[in-house]
């Protein structure tokens, strides 16, 4: 069963080679040998994640926003809104052991979104509504929470926590055969 599986793990790898692998892949695991992951992608593509090393892992929790604290380092999903202020799609809160690896900064994603991944320097309740601000190179940014942002606690895991059938979220860059190279494994949660 080992070696069929290697097998089709390199098979899938090298049936990938004249494709661009996403620097996402977010899916099902439907194996897991050694230091590679199968994964069913959500597009129904079938995918190999290489874990390099001292890939970092996490669990992705729900939580409510007000489980944000200052010193804590986000990574902020928004979009402008009305009035011109950003409004915050989804916040995610970062493990200590994943801070190294994540882009620091603002910037603009695919979507047209603004991203912003910096510390917390305050978070506030107030009769204007919930706000969180970042202090982001020196300057001070602020974005609304509302009944629709979505937050997450990302918390440290392991590889050896990469079983079949948990659903995951890969970020890494795509390796010349098709695979995935991670740099962030996070298991997801509802």
């Amino acid at each position: 069963m080992r070696f069929s599986l290697f097998v089709l793990l390199g098979s899938m790898a090298v049936s990938g080679f004249a494709q661009t692998a996403p620097d996402t892949v977010e899916g099902k695991i439907v194996a897991v040998v050694l230091d590679h992951v199968q994964i069913k992608a959500d597009d129904g593509s079938d995918k190999v994640v290489v874990l390099p090393p001292g890939v970092s892992v996490t669990r992705r929790v729900l939580v409510d926003w007000t489980n944000i604290h200052s010193g804590d380092w986000v990574g902020v999903d928004s979009k402008p809104g009305a009035d011109g202020n950003q409004e915050s799609v989804a916040i995610n809160v970062f493990s200590p052991g994943i801070i190294a690896k994540v882009r620091k900064g603002q910037f603009t994603m695919a979507s047209g979104d603004l991203m912003t991944n910096a510390p917390v320097d305050q978070v506030s309740a107030g009769n204007d509504g919930n706000s969180l601000t970042l202090k982001n190179e020196g300057s001070m940014v602020s974005f609304r929470i509302n009944s629709k942002t979505v937050v997450h606690r990302l918390v440290d895991a392991s590889a050896a926590d990469l079983k079949p059938q948990s659903r995951v979220q890969v970020r890494g860059t795509a390796n010349q055969d098709g695979s995935v190279q991670a740099a962030i494994v996070s298991l997801l949660e509802s």
